[in-house]
């Protein structure tokens, strides 16, 4: 009887260290995917705009030929299109010019250079589909999107040390 005591004693001795250090455990786990969360987002990306002309693979590799774009938005937008010559204005009634663009945004391609850069086979693409009403956002890979490659989309490229590792199309009215 009195060992059983023991046993006893000893067993929830165990089992209250265990779930002390599991819960420990937990919180360092949490405590790491915070710093992680930290790190990722000090990470330093470049960020594009560009028309992805074409997507292929050589040597195992997959490349995409871009043509960068600036894409600005509201007053910034505004001047741009009026520094380039195709702002839209209006004439106030006390004889203003109002000078704007519609829908709020501007696309200016001043060089049309083509640049060709890596992609990551496994690189996050996220293109719109309004097909469904529930999310118009459809993550697709490499080979699908390749057959989807339109002029007139609008894609921002996030670049860590000169390879796209992720795509996601821009929204424009």
């Amino acid at each position: 009887m009195k060992y059983r005591i023991y046993i006893y004693f000893l067993l929830i001795s165990l089992f209250s260290c265990n779930t002390k250090e599991k819960k420990e455990n937990d919180f360092d786990k949490k405590e790491l995917t915070k710093k992680n969360e930290k790190i990722l987002t000090k990470e330093k990306f470049e960020k594009k705009y560009c028309f992805v002309k074409d997507i292929y693979e050589q040597n195992g590799k997959y490349f995409i030929k871009a043509d960068y774009i600036d894409f600005l938005f509201g007053s910034e937008a505004v001047e741009r299109a009026k520094e380039n010559g195709e702002a839209d204005f209006d004439i106030s009634e006390s004889g203003d010019t109002i000078y704007f663009v519609y829908d709020d945004y501007y696309v200016s391609n001043q060089n049309p250079k083509i640049r060709t850069l890596e992609i990551n086979k496994n690189a996050l693409i996220e293109i719109l589909d309004f097909s469904t009403t529930e999310n118009y956002r459809k993550l697709t890979n490499i080979l699908e999107f390749k057959n989807e490659i339109e002029n007139d989309r609008i894609m921002i490229l996030r670049i860590k040390n000169g390879i796209v590792i992720k795509m996601k199309e821009q929204y424009t009215p």
